[in-house]
């Protein structure tokens, strides 16, 4: 996600160099990652609000799957919608074989992984918790209209995913799996109910 919001940039650049207006953006629209990452998350944030807001959600989405149809990792050659983690994917198949109900809780975009997350891991929209920006809406145009807004609504990582897990789902989950630190709560969380768990890292 963040790759697609710096290849976001460096087009809005293109178009009106003038929103070029902190360091972080600046690398950005240069492509220079060393730079965006040294600015830690308040760059990355930056990089996010100005890259995915003021635009309906049907929009962005639209974009995002246009950036994964057009764009494919530099050493792999493949798009980015097709690196999925094998083993993870079998597991998702076998649980739903099995009777089990699957999500993503994930800290990333909530709008930009819905996109992708049915076809890639058999996971419909509604069974995707991420990270979300404020969105808003209004009729102003004559049709509904759900936009984007420039703010962090909730971050879904570390103590946020069991916040949205129950605020979403409102059930604690008997099984879960994480692959690094911020998922911690998440799985702290979750095996701690009452009766058979697990939690997998």
């Amino acid at each position: 996600q963040l790759i697609f919001a710096i290849d976001v940039i460096g087009t809005m650049a293109a178009e009106d160099p003038s929103i070029l207006t902190s360091d972080a953006l600046r690398a950005a629209a240069n492509r220079d990652y060393k730079v965006v990452l040294a600015g830690g998350k308040e760059a990355i944030v930056e990089i996010m609000k100005i890259s995915h807001a003021g635009m309906p959600v049907e929009t962005f989405q639209a974009r995002v799957a246009d950036w994964l149809d057009s764009t494919t990792h530099p050493d792999t050659g493949l798009a980015y919608d097709e690196m999925t983690y094998q083993p993870m994917v079998e597991l998702l198949v076998y649980l739903r074989d099995e009777g089990f109900k699957t999500y993503i809780v994930s800290g990333g975009g909530i709008h930009f992984m819905r996109v992708f997350a049915e076809e890639a891991y058999g996971i419909p929209p509604e069974q995707v918790i991420g990270t979300y920006t404020e969105t808003t809406y209004n009729t102003d145009t004559g049709t509904p209209v759900i936009t984007k807004a420039p703010a962090v609504g909730f971050v879904d990582d570390k103590e946020g995913k069991p916040i949205n897990i129950d605020r979403i789902i409102g059930r604690r989950p008997i099984f879960v799996s994480g692959n690094s630190d911020g998922d911690f709560a998440m799985l702290d969380w979750s095996t701690s109910g009452p009766g058979p768990r697990l939690g997998l890292i």
